[in-house]
């Protein structure tokens, strides 16, 4: 997250005054514990809103979330965010699978041409969204790979068999079909990107610096007939830039220094 101790320790001087502090650091709530997040908790909160800073862990995070009025006006890092905290103080940060952990330390250089069709492997999810991506993807009668798996390989090892065949696999193909799972927030979209491949997503949540990107995206409430058609286009409309090398690059910096990274993002807003 942000505001690890090694980076506040690096970037930060904490002060004993409260009249001197720039930020208030709350530190991290899941997104169950949003009703724990009281005026009266935090001692200096009234009247310093919008210098107090939370960080939304969890597949939901602010998604659905009915926020208070007083919670506004604050600064929030959060993994899951919806179009509707686009107007907000919300900086979206990527998740870290293991994977992706391990593509950030040895970056995957020099991907081989893929072939023109589309990949999906991983768990159902509970709301039937992967269901009828995978009708859709059927109908739309597109090349690729569309596979369930019985586990979320998310904590897994790079180097476990499971996540060797994932990886391949999305190498081997041009799209990385990314629908929403038990979250809005997909993993796979980073992992996507950073393979060199175009991600395909079918949820509804703002990803990481969503501005610096074009992704290919329809919601997730779309019907089958709506993705299927969707899917023969993509596979149909010639070459598609998804600025994936702009993101990979913003996703190595902010692995590197992630407090640095976010002090940064709140200087371009000018919230410090």
């Amino acid at each position: 997250v942000p505001f690890s101790e090694v980076g506040i320790e690096k970037h930060c001087e904490l002060v004993e005054d409260p009249k001197e502090a720039e930020l208030f650091y709350c530190g991290q709530f899941n997104d169950m514990e949003g009703s724990l997040i009281l005026p009266n908790v935090f001692e200096h909160f009234t009247g310093n809103e919008e210098r107090h800073v939370f960080d939304i862990e969890g597949d939901e995070g602010m998604i659905g979330w009915n926020m208070p009025h007083y919670l506004t006006k604050c600064i929030y890092t959060a993994m899951n965010a919806s179009p509707d905290h686009r107007n907000m103080n919300v900086f979206v940060r990527p998740g870290c699978s293991m994977l992706l952990k391990n593509m950030i330390a040895v970056p995957r250089s020099n991907p081989p041409t893929p072939k023109r069709g589309f990949y999906f492997r991983g768990q159902r999810d509970i709301y039937g969204t992967r269901v009828k991506v995978k009708e859709a993807f059927e109908k739309a009668d597109v090349p690729g790979v569309f596979e369930f798996t019985a586990k979320w390989h998310c904590p897994t090892p790079a180097s476990d068999p499971e996540v060797r065949i994932y990886e391949e696999g999305m190498t081997e193909w041009e799209f990385a079909l990314c629908p929403a799972g038990y979250g809005q927030s997909t993993q796979r979209y980073y992992e996507a990107v950073l393979l060199a491949r175009t991600p395909v997503i079918i949820a509804d949540n703002l990803t990481f610096e969503d501005g610096w990107t074009s992704p290919l995206r329809m919601s997730a409430g779309a019907s089958v007939d709506q993705l299927a058609r969707w899917f023969r286009m993509i596979f149909d409309g010639g070459d598609v830039d998804p600025k994936g090398i702009n993101i990979a690059r913003l996703i190595q910096i902010y692995f590197a220094d992630p407090t640095l990274y976010f002090i940064n993002w709140m200087k371009s807003r000018g919230i410090v």
